[in-house]
């Protein structure tokens, strides 16, 4: 305001006057040059008047168009004033309500993360019981086996063991088969030996002179035989029991019998008897060899059937344990691959479920970013920082004293808010002062305010505190 009345009051460079005209002409000093100059100098007094006249009301029109402008200029200030302070207001609760719809979605995305994460992780920890529990069952199914394998083992030891003591048993009948047919043919030898020897003793007879003959005499008592064939009996069964203490004895009284008469008689009829007792022996020990033959069978029989059905049982024991741990092994195979299955299915789906994870984090962060960005690079974002600064740069010119400078920030003021208002939906009315045509689009007024007014660009916000 200074500066504008300084300027209205700059003092004019003065007319020449009469008094210094004849400083720069050289007229000749009469009586018509004096009046000359003196009509001059009314003249020149009379359209300086004039002029001072014209320039008094001239200024004083200037100064009541100041004061009117300076009174608008200070009433526009103030307006301006308080839509800046309104707008700043507008702009905070904007930028406060956008952090918290930007917080709301990032706790959102976060809880909702955690939810999957959650589930994903249960899902995991199922998994990983299942396979344990297969593993569990794997291991249970091999150890039966391995039992099973065992038993077969021990069945087959068992079969083995059955089998040698069947071999031992009839390798032990064949040696008794054996000794009853030796012992048998010793008895048939001994009974063709008795018979002829009691066919020889029954055709000898003693004659008075002491020496044998063919006969028999009737002069031997049945007491005297009777007790000859009674010690021959036990002469013969003490040499069974006793053969090597008996055997010199027997020999010796066979000896001193032969020197005597009845010797050969005695000796024949003690012959005959050993015969019988021999064949009696011969016979008692057949019938002993014949029934230990038929209890040897008889265990053979016993111990074949008992091998043969222990070995079918061991067999099918064996072939039923192999099915059993093949079929279980089998059924073990399946469920490993019914639980690999879904243990890979899982393992796909936890992979696939944090790649989603990821790109959701991603796109969450990546839609937080563009929403900012968007709110400051849209069209009304855009049209409210050039509003901004175009009610900054107009307080500045107003102060400065360059009132056309603002009257035109008005009219792209004006604009502005007609692009902001159409760019948020709702058209605002800016007054019913008529406005210009622009030059140009609205694009092209907003660049040149940005270029003319130099604002700065969009800040960058970081989101790493909302992940």
């Amino acid at each position: 305001m200074a500066s504008v009345q300084s300027n209205s009051w700059e003092p004019r460079t003065p007319l020449p006057t009469s008094e210094r005209a004849p400083e720069n002409r050289a007229w000749p000093s009469t009586d018509d040059s004096e009046l000359l100059e003196t009509h001059e100098e009314l003249l020149v007094r009379a359209v300086a008047d004039s002029v001072t006249e014209a320039l008094q009301r001239d200024l004083t029109a200037s100064v009541l168009e100041l004061q009117a402008a300076t009174a608008q200029a200070h009433e526009t200030i103030q307006g301006l004033q308080q839509q800046i302070s309104s707008f700043h207001t507008k702009a905070t609760a904007r930028v406060v309500e956008h952090q918290v719809q930007m917080q709301a979605v990032a706790e959102s995305a976060r809880q909702h993360a955690r939810r999957e994460m959650a589930i994903m992780q249960e899902r995991i920890e199922q998994l990983q019981t299942a396979l344990s529990a297969s593993h569990s069952e794997a291991e249970q199914a091999r150890s039966v086996t391995e039992q099973a394998r065992s038993d077969a083992v021990q069945a087959r030891r068992e079969a083995e063991l059955a089998r040698s003591e069947a071999e031992r048993a009839r390798s032990d009948a064949v040696q008794a088969r054996r000794e009853a047919v030796q012992a048998r043919s010793e008895a048939e030898q001994a009974r063709s030996e008795a018979a002829m020897q009691l066919k020889t003793v029954q055709l000898m007879r003693v004659k008075p002179n002491g020496d044998l003959e063919w006969g028999t005499t009737e002069e031997d008592s049945e007491d005297v035989e009777m007790l000859r064939a009674r010690c021959e009996v036990l002469r013969c069964m003490l040499e069974c029991t006793r053969p090597r203490q008996m055997a010199a004895k027997s020999n010796a009284f066979k000896a001193a019998a032969q020197g005597r008469p009845s010797g050969k008689r005695v000796e024949a009829r003690s012959a005959a008897d050993t015969g019988q007792v021999k064949n009696a022996v011969a016979e008692s020990v057949h019938q002993r060899a014949q029934r230990e033959m038929v209890v040897l069978q008889e265990r053979i029989d016993q111990m074949r059937t008992a091998y043969s059905t222990s070995r079918i049982e061991a067999e099918q024991q064996a072939r039923r344990v192999v099915e059993q741990a093949r079929d279980e092994g089998k059924q073990l195979g399946a469920q490993m691959v019914a639980t690999q299955q879904p243990l890979e299915v899982a393992e796909t789906e936890a992979h696939e479920l944090r790649r989603q994870l990821g790109e959701k984090r991603m796109l969450a962060n990546k839609a937080a970013r563009e929403m900012h960005r968007d709110h400051f690079n849209s069209d009304a974002g855009l049209a409210m920082r050039a509003e901004i600064e175009i009610e900054k740069e107009t307080l500045r010119l107003v102060r400065a004293g360059n009132i056309k400078a603002a009257m035109q920030l008005q009219a792209k003021k004006e604009i502005v808010q007609l692009w902001r208002g159409k760019a948020d939906g709702a058209a605002e009315s800016v007054g019913s002062r008529p406005i210009g045509a622009p030059v140009g689009s609205l694009a092209d007024e907003l660049v040149d305010i940005f270029i003319q007014y130099r604002i700065p660009a969009m800040p960058k916000y970081e989101f790493s505190n909302l992940c």
